[in-house]
């Protein structure tokens, strides 16, 4: 069995007007560094300063294998869109994921006719990498450590 790494999962990211909130019971996970290939998913929910309510979420799904990649999806309710939340909140999960959890890379799916993904995910720095089968953009973005 390989190395095993426990990530620290805050209760809370903040910066600007946004917050993100994890939707996990265990503020911890231990996952093996050089063990099976495999998925972890984490799920936080994306919150403005003076609401109380969700306004969206970010979905993770850490590769276990070296934590090296990560896939990103992301959906926010579109009365919020258009008002730089969604580009915050995902500086802010690329913060958090590039520097405690030390992941080198993050990939996102993004279907070509979903304008607004597109373009939060190309001025956050992503290029697309690769077009699957049914058409589907795999776009991805190098993470620089935070120190």
């Amino acid at each position: 069995m390989g190395a095993l790494r426990v990530i620290r999962i805050p209760w809370m990211l903040s910066r600007g007007d946004v917050m993100l909130r994890p939707r996990i019971r265990s503020l911890f996970r231990v996952v093996s560094e050089s063990g099976s290939r495999g998925r972890i998913p984490l799920c936080f929910q994306i919150h403005v300063r003076g609401s109380f309510r969700s306004i969206g979420g970010i979905h993770v799904f850490l590769e276990t294998e070296g934590l090296h990649g990560a896939d990103v999806g992301m959906a926010v309710e579109s009365s919020w869109m258009g008002r730089g939340y969604g580009a915050q909140a995902l500086e802010l999960l690329e913060d958090f994921l590039g520097g405690e959890v030390g992941v080198q890379s993050v990939r996102a799916h993004i279907r070509p006719d979903n304008e607004a993904g597109l373009g939060l995910a190309r001025s956050a720095g992503y290029e697309c990498v690769r077009i699957l089968d049914d058409g589907t953009l795999c776009l991805e973005k190098r993470l620089h450590r935070n120190s």
